[in-house]
């Protein structure tokens, strides 16, 4: 390929022979490089994988992908570095969700799936990747996202602070289920990328899979349901728009620290969506000044 390998990818690439295959990889491709890894498709013999080289300490990520492939809900790692700074995986397919519609049969697929996830007991898992705190995650972001992200930040506190008083148990979940990080194939929900992989409020998955992969007012009732039987009624629950206030502008703030200030306007219609989950609170958020 003539895309030149970023460095990480290299280092691990160089390191092929320790691997379990005979044959030298080739790289097909880079994908695009995420904040926390970078990943290339490569032939392997006659086997397709993905390597993903990690850019911190991914041994919390890689426990974690390691029970979600035991349960169906992840693609297999067949290696990582003892180091655990990279790992190599079974690839399954570049049509995630984000690439086509979504159908009846792909929510009650993700519904099927996230509920194996969050009621297989992994209490020690738990134990080692720790408990996932939106707060946190906002506070790392929000001194290079700029004063405009941090008004609105004031103005969400209440919200916030409602989701986190949320009484719904507590269980292992993904934390990062952008519509990227989703497949469907046969009727059999998979996940990617691990790293946001914590013990949490279910309802943070639940609102990521209603938001990202905009599931209507009937596909939300059916993913409910078929996730748990009458929990399509509670789609006028507090927790159902604060669940969906905290994980939208956690993600926001996520693009504003990487990109700067200057990606608002990237932002708008993410910005509209929030002030509309805002208002269920009889919350206004403040103008912002382009």
């Amino acid at each position: 390929m003539s895309q030149s390998i970023e460095p990480q990818l290299q280092a691990a690439l160089s390191e092929w022979r320790q691997w379990p295959f005979a044959a030298k990889p080739e790289v097909l491709k880079q994908f695009d490089t995420g904040l926390n890894h970078q990943t290339a498709l490569l032939r392997v013999g006659e086997r397709l994988m993905v390597l993903k080289a990690f850019c911190s300490d991914a041994s919390a990520a890689v426990a974690a992908q390691h029970w979600a492939a035991k349960i169906g809900c992840s693609p297999a790692i067949v290696f990582e570095s003892d180091r655990i700074d990279y790992c190599l995986m079974d690839y399954i397919g570049d049509t995630c969700l984000a690439d086509r519609p979504v159908s009846a049969s792909d929510v009650q697929a993700l519904a099927s799936a996230l509920r194996s996830i969050h009621t297989t007991p992994a209490r020690a898992l738990a134990d080692k990747t720790g408990e996932f705190d939106i707060l946190y995650w906002c506070q790392q972001y929000l001194p290079a996202a700029g004063r405009q992200a941090n008004q609105v930040h004031r103005a969400l506190q209440e919200i916030l602070q409602a989701y986190l008083a949320d009484d719904t148990e507590y269980c292992f979940c993904h934390n990062d289920l952008v519509a990227e990080n989703c497949f469907v194939e046969a009727g059999q929900a998979a996940f990617i990328d691990w790293e946001f992989a914590q013990w949490h409020n279910p309802w943070f998955d639940l609102a990521a899979i209603v938001y990202y992969l905009k599931l209507d007012q009937t596909q939300t009732e059916l993913f409910l349901n078929a996730y748990q039987p009458g929990w399509q009624q509670k789609t006028s629950d507090a927790v159902f728009f604060s669940a969906q206030t905290a994980l939208l502008w956690g993600d926001m703030l996520w693009h504003l620290a990487k990109y700067s200030a200057a990606f608002w306007p990237q932002l708008a219609e993410k910005m509209h969506h929030l002030r509309q989950l805002a208002r269920q609170f009889d919350t206004e958020l403040p103008e912002l000044a382009h």
